[in-house]
């Protein structure tokens, strides 16, 4: 790291009030930026930080910190949280220091295999040098938003047969199972690992729901769609709040055999409409760019782009 511009110190040297204008900076941003309320987040790091158990980094300039980086342990996984820096000090090898370090320490602990992240607060992925040997994708994903909650139109007629329900907890292990069904081989599987097994994505979805977790989940965007026969799921859709009037789709995914019959308008339509219900007045949702596929029905229903930013994995050789 260049000395103009100051060093990187563990963040087990800092507690909450240190890193205090850079959080709420952050807060700042992500509302500007992505239109999202994350004090949930913010708060959760205070916490982590005055308990001395956040695994992450600090960029210090005379003497008081200018950015912050972290990162969470899961099994054989480390998930980069992310990379901020104030904007007076925002210049690209300074985020791509605070990466190049979080991902090495990352790879430092017993077991790591893979590091991955979604850096929301970041145009474009750092120009980094890994000293770590494996292999680095990284996939640009957009942040959509539809400015309204007014009804979307019917997508037209639906199998008879489908009933779209409320989302209830007893559903977990069926949705477990279609998440996985559904992005097998999908390049979202590459970008998040949870939707590789079934298990993985059980835990997914437990984060999702859980309602101490940030994000405020919102039963009424959340919904399945099976056959009145069956109890498999063809389609699920889950919805939380992210903003005093912002809701934000968390997960849209149609069982393979069942793409093409208007299940995943007809899951939106309905999602927007609770949106609306509960009192809001935007819906977000983040997609990868390559799925032109969901992009187009996002555009469709009257989202619009309203921020890029990098999703990555690095795979140790």
């Amino acid at each position: 790291m260049r000395q103009s511009i100051g060093r990187l110190v563990d963040l087990d040297y800092l507690r909450g009030p240190d890193l205090e204008p850079v959080l709420e900076a952050q807060r700042a941003n992500w509302l500007k930026r992505l239109a999202w309320d994350n004090r949930d987040a913010t708060n959760e790091i205070r916490r982590l930080l005055d308990q001395r158990c956040l695994a992450g980094l600090a960029a210090v300039v005379g003497g008081s910190p200018v950015g912050y980086s972290y990162f969470m342990l899961q099994g054989s996984k480390a998930v980069v949280g992310e990379v901020f820096v104030l904007p007076a000090h925002r210049v690209p090898y300074l985020e791509g220091a605070l990466l190049e370090m979080t991902v090495a320490t990352a790879f430092q602990v017993s077991g790591v295999k893979r590091v991955e992240g979604q850096l929301a607060s970041l145009d474009a992925f750092p120009d980094v040098q890994m000293g770590v040997r494996g292999d680095l994708q990284v996939y640009p994903r957009q942040l959509m938003i539809r400015e309204s909650c007014d009804a979307l139109p019917s997508p037209g007629p639906v199998d008879p047969s489908m009933r779209f329900l409320p989302w209830t907890d007893s559903q977990l292990q069926p949705a477990s199972e279609l998440i996985a069904e559904a992005y097998a081989g999908h390049v979202d599987a590459s970008v998040t690992e949870e939707y590789r097994s079934v298990c993985s994505a059980e835990r997914f979805l437990q984060q999702t729901i859980n309602r101490g977790s940030r994000g405020r989940f919102l039963p009424e965007a959340s919904l399945v769609a099976r056959q009145a026969s069956s109890p498999t799921l063809r389609g699920i859709c889950l919805g939380r709040m992210v903003g005093a009037s912002v809701g934000h789709l968390t997960q849209l995914c149609v069982a393979p055999d069942w793409r093409g019959f208007g299940i995943g308008s007809e899951l939106l339509r309905r999602a927007v409409d609770g949106f609306r219900r509960a009192g809001c007045d935007a819906v977000s949702l983040t997609v990868t760019a390559s799925n032109e596929r969901a992009v187009q029905l996002y555009e469709r229903a009257g989202f619009r782009a309203l921020a890029s930013f990098p999703a990555f994995v690095w795979t140790r050789a």
